[in-house]
């Protein structure tokens, strides 16, 4: 005897609801995002969609179309422009310190030029103080010299009278 019933193959049953349902998904998200991109449409002014192109009178307003990586170099360049600025703010913060210790280290050698020429004033007037000294003590020791001879001389004419 015949079975009247069809045999059914499990797997390929299992396989074939698969692809139903992946096909399924796919055409519901299509129709997801075409459904948002026309209700953003209706909402903005003027949309343009991805590959669709449009034609935009010179009186009009300018209208930028970049790409993802354009927006990611622009991206980046603005965060290096704050890190530069930062960066240019910290050097003249420092600038201006080494400025105001510049300043400061200029009225010390000012001062030090001052004591300077004072302790070479002095020290050459002490060196011509001294040589003053010298040749009084020089002229004292003549003196004491010639006095001791004129009186020893001096004696010898009383001893002799």
């Amino acid at each position: 005897m015949t079975n009247s019933k069809p045999i059914y193959d499990l797997e390929e049953r299992t396989f074939q609801f698969a692809k139903r349902v992946r096909l399924y998904i796919k055409r519901l998200l299509t129709t997801i995002l075409f459904l948002l991109f026309a209700m953003l449409a209706a909402n903005a002014q003027e949309y343009i969609m991805p590959g669709e192109t449009k034609q935009v009178s010179a009186e009009g307003d300018t209208l930028y179309i970049i790409t993802i990586g354009q927006m990611r170099d622009a991206v980046e360049a603005a965060k290096e422009k704050e890190a530069l600025e930062a960066q240019k703010e910290l050097l003249k913060n420092k600038i201006s310190l080494l400025e105001s210790q510049n300043a400061t280290l200029d009225t010390l050698v000012a001062a030090h030029q001052e004591d300077a020429l004072y302790y070479k004033k002095s020290w050459k007037t002490a060196e011509e103080d001294l040589q003053d000294a010298l040749k009084e003590a020089k002229n004292q020791r003549r003196k004491k010299y010639l006095f001791g001879l004129g009186g020893l001389g001096l004696g010898l004419l009383i001893s002799l009278f």
